[in-house]
């Protein structure tokens, strides 16, 4: 496959599934050196931290948080 020209079709080969024929339509860039593997791996887990100690701090917060509901019309005294 990469030795196949963008736009051209390879010969036919036999793999274990059988006979194929190969268009390259295209070629991705993508940059899968070591340490942009890295870099990636590095933001999955930056990503996870931050989503833990936000919800760790949203708890927190509603823990402390203090609700009085005041109803018109009902008596303050009565309860």
């Amino acid at each position: 496959m990469a030795k196949t020209p963008q736009g051209q079709l390879s010969k036919p080969f036999k793999t274990q599934y059988g006979w194929h024929v190969l268009e390259v339509l295209g070629r991705r860039a993508t940059d899968s050196t070591t340490q942009a593997r890295e870099q990636q791996a590095m933001t999955v887990l930056r990503n996870r931290k931050y989503d833990e100690e936000l919800q760790t701090w949203l708890r927190q917060i509603r823990d402390e948080a203090y609700v009085e509901i005041k109803l018109p019309g009902t008596d303050q005294a009565a309860q």
